[in-house]
């Protein structure tokens, strides 16, 4: 028998936009807001209709939504660590995604001269930070970044109090 719960608002997808509506609701009304994401643990698949199903135990959950169901998957976008780059890698170039950026800091790797961060949102901002706080030189950092987002990164960078690229 299925679960039954009840929420507000029913978020697919925990990506920035479903989190960004949840932050905005949640700062700005005393709503109940559920989040579903395929990527988070316990994983769960959207069925549709207010039914969720754990992709782990195959728990059953349904849920009566009272207000939205908010699909925060339609613009699409991608995780990089879970696919492999659509332009080529030099040879002995080391590739590695954000999150293993601290065992990799901390092992027993000699650090590189030099860091491309290939990509405009937050998670390109939050891994260059990471760096500048880890003690990289800002000189050995290099940011490669769609045109179209160059304009609106640099601007949020500004307001961060990083300093704008020559």
């Amino acid at each position: 028998m299925a679960q039954q719960h009840e929420t507000d608002y029913l978020i697919v997808g925990a990506g920035v936009v479903g989190l960004a509506f949840a932050d905005t609701r949640l700062d700005e009304t005393d709503a109940h807001v559920t989040l579903v994401d395929r990527h988070a643990k316990p994983m769960s698949d959207y069925r549709g209709n207010g039914t969720l199903v754990s992709l782990l135990s195959g728990q059953e959950t349904q849920l009566k939504i009272r207000r939205k169901t908010v699909d925060a998957t339609f613009i699409g976008t991608a995780v990089p660590s879970t696919h492999t780059p659509k332009y080529p890698i030099a040879a002995g170039v080391r590739v590695i995604g954000p999150n293993e950026l601290p065992q990799w800091w901390q092992g027993r790797h000699q650090r590189p001269l030099n860091y491309v961060i290939v990509g405009a949102g937050k998670t390109a901002i939050d891994a260059g930070v990471w760096l500048l706080n880890s003690g990289a030189a800002p000189q050995s950092i290099h940011w490669v970044i769609p045109r179209d987002s160059c304009r609106n990164t640099l601007h949020r960078l500004h307001r961060l109090g990083g300093r704008e690229a020559q």
